[in-house]
Order: C-alpha cells, then structure tokens, then sequence
C-alpha cells in the first residue's frame, strides 16, 4: 500500500490523500462507477484475470475522505521486426 500525500509548507501537517491498492487487496471494486459502462465491466469483471496472467498490471488509488476509486491500468507490448514486415507487405 502507498500513500500520495498533498503538499504544502514544510510547517504544516500533511495528511494523505490518496492510497494505492493492487486488486487482490481491494474487494467492492463492483461498486466503481465512471459512467462508462465499458470501463466498469473491464474493472469488475476482467481486470483480476488480466493483472494475474500478466497481461495488465492495475492498480486503485482510493481517496480516504470520501470515498472516491480510481483505477489505471498498464500493459507493455512487444513488436517484433518480422511481425511488422509481414504487416506492411
């Protein structure tokens, strides 16, 4: 788990914001709503099997306060050179 914390004089008390979760540590992501209803259904119900064939890594970032879940996700790719020329020809 990580913390972002906000930022402000070095006098001041700073308190996090925002906590970062993997999804196996994160239950009730059914309940995210963006208002993108491929968004949700990728969240709810393809992210877990995506992030453990290593296809994906997704991560939530939860607000304490109220509530708020974000999530991102990250894949790389690989192309190969033989992959492109026969993409091309």
């Amino acid at each position: 788990m990580t913390s972002f914390e906000g930022t402000g004089p070095a006098s001041s008390t700073v308190t996090p914001v925002w906590t970062i979760e993997t999804l196996s540590l994160q239950p009730g992501r059914e309940k995210f709503d963006c208002g993108q209803a491929e968004m949700n259904e990728w969240l709810s119900r393809y992210a877990r099997r995506s992030d453990k064939n290593g296809q994906t890594l997704t991560r939530l970032a939860l607000h304490p306060d109220d509530g708020r879940i974000v999530y991102y996700a990250m894949k790389s790719s690989e192309l190969r050179g033989d992959d492109l020329q026969s993409a091309f020809a």
